[in-house]
């Protein structure tokens, strides 16, 4: 009978039956993972998507979904209730990592990375200024875990770290003002919270929504070179948390 223990993060509940509940849960150890919870009326805690935990994971055979069973964790949304921001990034990201990584492959750097951007997240400490560029560089880690490696610290056809303006949609690499060329408008805007050379339209708010648009561009790449037709929406998440960044900037 195969059993692990491993820490975890929930991406997603889905109730199944009068009496539990089919978990997603982003694994240290064994990567994106399925199991079945028993919801008993006697439990006082009941975790919830972005909760960081500690787990066990049973079953008859290694193929069938198997049944979780938590000893401790630590809540992302309890503290960050109140914040209807940072609530909409902890959904982006749970979104995002649920329907991008494979099931039951590895993931050990990247589950570091993404405990890491939690633990800014739940950090009142930090302000709410920077969660949006924060929560940038982590899609871009999500983007190399995928297989999509974007590099804006230097210019792909000279190596210079200067002047930094665009980014080749091809190759996902930066490439600096002199050497745009005429192949300019198909370059993507580089904004300067990812290195480039100014803030897109001399405002933050439309140099972070740039930001937005360059790392979308390579999500709708990723998906469109795999079968997802049995998703909806994959972006919907993210797309509500860019129009609660618009109400941030202008309430």
């Amino acid at each position: 009978m195969p059993k692990w223990n491993d820490k975890g993060i929930i991406l997603k509940s889905e109730k199944h039956g009068e009496k539990g509940v089919i978990l997603t849960v982003f694994t240290e150890q064994h990567g994106r993972h399925l199991g079945w919870q028993y919801m008993s009326s006697k439990k006082k805690v009941f975790f919830q998507p972005g909760d960081i935990v500690s787990l066990t994971w049973n079953a008859r055979l290694s193929e069938q979904l198997g049944v979780f069973n938590f000893e401790s964790g630590k809540s992302t949304i309890g503290q960050i209730i109140g914040d209807f921001f940072r609530l909409s990034v902890l959904s982006s990201f749970c979104s995002l990592i649920n329907v991008m990584l494979p099931e039951r492959q590895n993931c050990h750097n990247f589950f570091q990375v993404c405990k890491k951007f939690l633990n800014v997240l739940s950090d009142e400490n930090v302000s709410n200024n920077k969660i949006p560029k924060k929560y940038l560089e982590w899609e871009i880690s999500l983007l190399a875990e995928v297989g999509i490696s974007l590099n804006f610290k230097q210019c792909v056809l000279t190596g210079s770290r200067d002047n930094l303006k665009y980014v080749s949609p091809k190759s996902g690499c930066a490439v600096s003002e002199e050497y745009s060329g005429e192949y300019q408008k198909q370059l993507i805007a580089l904004p300067n919270c990812l290195g480039g050379k100014k803030l897109l339209n001399d405002s933050e708010y439309y140099d972070l929504i740039g930001g937005f648009k360059l790392t979308n561009y390579f999500f709708k790449k990723f998906f469109h070179s795999i079968d997802y037709n049995y998703i909806n929406n994959p972006l919907v998440a993210r797309t509500e948390l860019i129009k609660n960044l618009e109400l941030k900037f202008f309430k």
